[in-house]
């Protein structure tokens, strides 16, 4: 199972600032200018390929519509990402960056129990596991989501076996499930209240009180930064508070301007 045990620049969709998000340009952008962790996110298409896509929709990102869970692989495929790039898979991911030597992949499921119902929600955790096992990158991977479901549901399936990660304060998080401290291994740290409706109220500062992030390392789950706090001086500072990863995306300007590139 993955531990951060030094500070790490984690590529937001491949580096969503200054190429296409989730696009292989984005991605290689990232590795080769020496960034050692990826994020990417996952939605199953209707013939069950493992599409890299934050949205559940293509309508945003590129230039077709159409939900992918009702769109086939192929369908998919003839849409412009951006730059004339096409919606890669997880497949694709793993085999286009397999030279890059230690890289950490973050994979954010997206496919909640909520919209897409339980037993689709479940077989897109099922492929994404099944995938990283063939390739044999549990050690490597970080499994992600704002869904407590589907991250009991893949603790369960293979407890203790891959970094788990979530979203702190726990309100940020949605779905069935117990304390999240229970399977949570990392988690994103918010500067944020919890609303009258119980929706999440982001502060303007993205930097949370810091004995907020020293708690977090005490009960075992490193705290992670989010792509909005972009001084070095803060994650400097907050290192030695537990922090080992910081989102961001521009990840290799950023990683340069830590010196870790």
């Amino acid at each position: 199972m993955f531990k951060a045990e030094k500070l790490y620049v984690c590529g937001h969709r491949g580096a969503r600032g200054v190429r296409p998000e989730n696009t292989m340009a984005a991605f290689l952008y990232a590795v080769r200018g020496g960034v050692k962790m990826v994020e990417t996110d996952i939605h199953m298409s209707s013939d069950r390929r493992l599409m890299l896509m934050h949205d559940d929709s293509l309508d945003r990102t590129t230039d077709k519509t159409g939900l992918v869970r009702e769109l086939t692989y192929d369908e998919i495929r003839t849409a412009d990402a951006g730059d004339g790039e096409r919606v890669p898979t997880l497949e694709e991911l793993f085999e286009g960056t397999a030279g890059i030597d230690g890289l950490i992949y973050n994979i954010e499921l997206k496919d909640y129990a909520e919209t897409e119902g339980k037993d689709f929600a479940f077989e897109s955790v099922d492929r994404v596991m099944d995938t990283v096992e063939k390739y044999g990158l549990s050690e490597r991977c970080v499994l992600n989501s704002f869904s407590k479901t589907l991250l009991e549901y893949a603790h369960a399936k293979a407890p203790g076996k891959y970094a788990m990660h979530g979203f702190f304060p726990f309100f940020h998080m949605f779905g069935q499930g117990g304390d999240p401290f229970s399977y949570l291994t990392n988690a994103t740290v918010f500067n944020s209240a919890e609303g009258p409706d119980g929706r999440p109220v982001r502060s303007d500062d993205p930097i949370a009180p810091f004995d907020t992030y020293s708690s977090l390392a005490e009960k075992g789950v490193t705290p992670w930064l989010p792509s909005m706090v972009r001084d070095p001086a803060f994650v400097i500072t907050l290192l030695g508070r537990g922090v080992r990863v910081v989102t961001s995306d521009n990840p290799v300007a950023l990683s340069k301007a830590l010196g870790l590139v």
